[in-house]
């Protein structure tokens, strides 16, 4: 089964060697005309150094959407984390907050974690009172983040009725949406609709059908393949490949020293013939993506040899377009960039092959993208997905 994944866990073979880094926690607390962002992993925040701790002991964590000041202003805060990769600590990014007050943009983007294998916090808290803003931070990332020894603050003047109101500052109605998408069709809202589905609508029977989640905590949303649909590059076609899965291939199904591939027999661009459609892919340091080669008929072994039993020197996407051409496939998807995040699985559909093409990069748009195939190797679209994320 393939489970479109998220960014917190995107490659499963790099996750953070401690199990804490999984579950950055930022909150948020008001009282009277002040406000204080903190830290911390797994639920629990950070102590507060010196007189904050008994300030703001009694104070409850606000919700998502934020809480009240004495002044009637409203206070958000947002966090977010940078793209994940699958070495060097990849799977515990750096992580960023935005802080709203009252339309105004206090702060933006700011980073309260290491990451990529410099484990730990940088921020103890920010606290905002009238007229000022004091961080407490850590002199260097620390796992330690209760070690109130290592925590130093530092205030500077803010004049929060200065600053610009942010057209962007999130609403009620901007956080319901986040975690979901949006759609656009070129024929039929229907259709296109018909692969949203709600978090609470997904059973078991429908899981194996997931095309994508959002790429954050707590997704309101899936994308899921119709009824019916069958997957023709599966082995049994009807459960989507996890191009993650390293169960899924043998040394045997290595391309090269980077790509797996996958070989398959059905009729990719709609043209009425059968074809021979070879998947190469990796979810790695040399290489990130898709890329799909075809032949009509079926391909001899000689055919199969040509490709897959090359090395392929440079960047794959524009060595296999080289390959393929001389050896008379076809491209039918290909990255335009080496590191660009972006997978395709074709789907059959009521008797036609769609192409759903999908980035697992953070800030990628539009997030997926479903192709109807067409008998000369272009590609028509049908739907685009959004996933409605944060304005940072």
């Amino acid at each position: 089964m393939r489970t479109v994944i998220f960014a917190a866990a995107l490659m499963l073979g790099a996750l953070p060697a401690h199990g804490q880094q999984t579950s950055p926690q930022v909150r948020l607390q008001c009282r009277g005309d002040e406000v204080i962002v903190r830290f911390g992993f797994e639920g629990n925040v950070a102590p507060l150094p010196g007189r904050l701790a008994q300030q703001w002991r009694d104070i409850p964590f606000a919700e998502a959407e934020g809480c009240i000041l004495a002044n009637g202003q409203t206070a958000i805060v947002l966090s977010g984390n940078l793209q994940t990769h699958q070495y060097t600590g990849g799977a515990d990014p750096p992580g960023f907050f935005s802080l709203w007050i009252g339309e105004k943009k206090v702060i933006s983007r700011e980073f309260y974690k290491a990451g990529y294998g410099d484990l730990g916090l940088t921020h103890n808290s920010v606290h905002i009172a009238p007229g000022s803003l004091t961080r407490c931070t850590y002199a260097q990332a620390t796992e330690n983040y209760a070690d109130l020894g290592k925590v130093a603050c530092a205030g500077v003047p803010i004049d929060i009725f200065a600053l610009p109101a942010d057209p962007q500052t999130p609403t009620s109605a901007m956080l319901s949406s986040f975690r979901t998408f949006s759609t656009m069709s070129v024929s039929s809202d229907a259709f296109c609709r018909g692969f949203v589905k709600q978090t609470s609508d997904i059973t078991e029977d429908l899981r194996p059908s997931i095309l994508f989640m959002p790429l954050g905590n707590a997704p309101k949303q899936f994308l899921v393949a119709p009824p019916r649909t069958l997957f023709p590059m599966s082995r049994n076609g009807r459960n989507a490949d996890n191009p993650f899965d390293a169960t899924d291939w043998s040394v045997g199904d290595r391309a090269s020293q980077m790509l797996k591939y996958q070989l398959r027999h059905f009729d990719l661009t709609n043209s009425g013939n059968e074809q021979t459609v070879l998947r190469l892919w990796e979810s790695g340091k040399a290489f990130y993506g898709d890329i799909y080669l075809y032949r009509n008929g079926v391909a001899s072994q000689t055919d199969i040899d040509a490709v897959t039993r090359v090395e392929v020197s440079g960047e794959p996407q524009i060595g296999y377009r080289k390959l393929a051409a001389e050896t008379g496939w076809q491209v039918a998807f290909a990255p335009a960039e080496q590191f660009s995040r972006r997978y395709a699985m074709p789907l059959r559909i009521a008797s036609e092959t769609y192409l759903f093409v999908y980035s697992i990069k953070v800030e990628d748009t539009p997030t997926a993208t479903l192709y109807r195939m067409k008998p000369d190797n272009t590609r028509e679209t049908v739907c685009v997905f959004q996933e409605m994320r944060p304005a940072f």
